[in-house]
């Protein structure tokens, strides 16, 4: 078989791969991305798993079900800092766009209907930039430098086996299914998303089955759909066992189902909470999921309008499912969008040659259109990465200046227990490790009891100091944990409220405050 290579598809494709990982890189420092460097650290040196950051919850053994995401963090952090991760985020979202691509065009040509997908591939690169703009509007709101990113990217190979379910005949792709699962399970909880979509795919071949049962089809179609819905049983049944092969066994499964089901991250972690309308992502995401339901219902196919509908409003419920329904979404919404576009294609392209072809076909106006298309582009690229190098080295919200009055002073500071801000723990454990903290991003659905509600766990303890909810259980608390310093925000409720009670402010800068109880130190010494 003769190989030809088309230079100008790789180019093309290049080109719009290295933009894509471009605009994907992120630029706000995520919160989790400290403290994953940091346990993955943790686990290159064979530490066990247990809590060794913070005073709380101290020995705490507890079950990472992202532990291989955060080891290639810190990897990755140990070669080439924080540029390196963010450009590897990029390179993984950029490779799951592409899969998701494909699988558009794989949706398309089993479709049945072989003038649709041949219209397809006519226009094929005008529809693999839509979808590529699409996903990149989608994608750049709310990426972040965490092992969930590797969940679009496994998603996005789920979907693609189901689409080829047909072809998954031989022992090979089994054990490609088997490795798979293998691999998720070990960088991300998220491997539960893949589980659901399998059985949402039985669901729909069930529902399939059902009707060619009641419409009289031929033996052969209700044989297909039986052989279809067995496939599905083999990768969910290769899926479930590849799953026991991580560190924990079955015990994972109960981190995973904690993390889904825990009040406290749905009520006091932004992440979890539904999605937010009055952002841009939400004004996008909504014009995209409306968009698409529309379109699917005026196509009229209402298997896919059912599937967009339940997958559409999850993250309403929770933005955490974002990038595990985002890849549903846009592949429908294409694959409908080629699908009207077809149906109407003569219209579409008479009206548009009635407005556009004089302007066109005018070769002066072409050059102009594609210099003002390139220009545009780069300074969009420009723009973008810009701001990522200036950021790279600014932590914005992040004590650096206060890390770094501790890191000159840290006999003084070492061996005392600090109250701190939630979302700096990760960044404080990583440049300070030399000091055990309160609480970090990894806590909030921990089962150490609180000391003051046993129902409650570490984060309702945090609660209580970092709201002041009530001032009685805030100076139990402080005696209970022999709190006697904090490190919190110059705004910050415990700010104002430690110094009313006579605590002592050592350091203070424009975003941070360093506060000491000297009677409590004097105690403990």
């Amino acid at each position: 078989m003769k190989i030809t290579l088309n230079f100008k598809k790789i180019v093309l494709y290049s080109v719009f791969g290295l933009y894509g990982i471009l605009l994907l890189l992120p630029v706000v420092h995520d919160p989790d991305t400290f403290w994953h460097i940091k346990l993955g650290e943790e686990i290159y040196t064979n530490k066990p798993f247990t809590n060794n950051i913070t005073f709380t919850c101290e020995n705490y053994l507890w079950i990472n079900h992202s532990w291989l995401g955060s080891l290639i963090m810190y990897l990755l952090y140990s070669i080439g800092n924080l540029p390196l991760i963010h450009i590897f985020v990029g390179i993984v979202l950029v490779t799951g766009i592409w899969i998701n691509l494909k699988n558009i065009e794989i949706g398309l040509k089993i479709y049945n209907n072989k003038s649709l997908y041949e219209f397809f591939i006519k226009y094929k690169n005008v529809f693999y930039i839509f979808g590529f703009i699409i996903f990149l509007s989608l994608l750049n709101f709310f990426i972040g430098a965490r092992p969930q990113i590797f969940n679009f990217l496994f998603v996005s190979i789920i979907i693609n086996i189901i689409l080829n379910i047909n072809i998954y005949l031989n022992w090979n792709k089994y054990i490609f299914v088997f490795f798979l699962s293998v691999l998720w399970i070990n960088l991300h909880g998220g491997f539960i998303a893949g589980i659901a979509l399998l059985f949402v795919a039985i669901c729909l071949e069930t529902f399939s089955l059902g009707k060619n049962v009641i419409n009289d089809s031929k033996v052969e179609v209700v044989k297909k759909n039986l052989i279809v819905i067995k496939k599905y049983v083999y990768v969910i049944i290769l899926m479930l066992f590849g799953s026991l092969f991580n560190l924990f066994g079955p015990k994972i499964w109960e981190e995973i189902f904690n993390a889904i089901f825990s009040i406290e991250n749905y009520i006091h972690i932004i992440e979890w909470r539904e999605l937010n309308l009055r952002t841009p992502i939400g004004y996008i995401y909504l014009f995209v999921f409306i968009y698409t339901i529309i379109i699917s219902s005026y196509t009229r196919n209402f298997v896919l309008t059912f599937l967009n509908t339940f997958a559409g409003i999850i993250p309403f419920f929770s933005t955490r499912y974002m990038l595990m329904i985002m890849p549903i979404l846009v592949i429908s919404c294409i694959v409908c969008t080629v699908q009207l576009v077809y149906t109407y294609k003569e219209h579409i392209i008479k009206y548009i040659k009635f407005l556009l072809y004089e302007f066109y076909t005018s070769l002066v106006l072409k050059n102009i259109i594609i210099i003002l298309g390139n220009f545009l582009l780069f300074a969009i690229l420009f723009l973008k990465v810009n701001s990522w190098i200036n950021n790279l080295n600014n932590f914005n919200n992040y004590p650096l200046k206060a890390i770094q009055h501790i890191r000159n002073n840290i006999d003084n500071y070492s061996k005392l227990k600090f109250f701190n801000d939630y979302g700096w723990g990760g960044f404080l454990a990583l440049y300070v490790p030399e000091i055990k903290w309160f609480i970090d991003g990894r806590m909030p659905t921990w089962n150490c009891n609180s000391i003051i509600d046993q129902k409650r766990n570490i984060l309702y303890d945090y609660l209580v100091l970092d709201l002041i909810l009530d001032e009685n259980k805030l100076e139990e608390i402080i005696q209970k944990y022999d709190i006697n310093a904090a490190i919190v925000k110059n705004t910050s409720l415990p700010s104002k409220y430690l110094t009313k009670i006579n605590w002592e402010v050592v350091y203070k800068d424009e975003i941070s405050v360093i506060l000491l109880n000297r009677n409590r130190i004097l105690k403990t010494d």
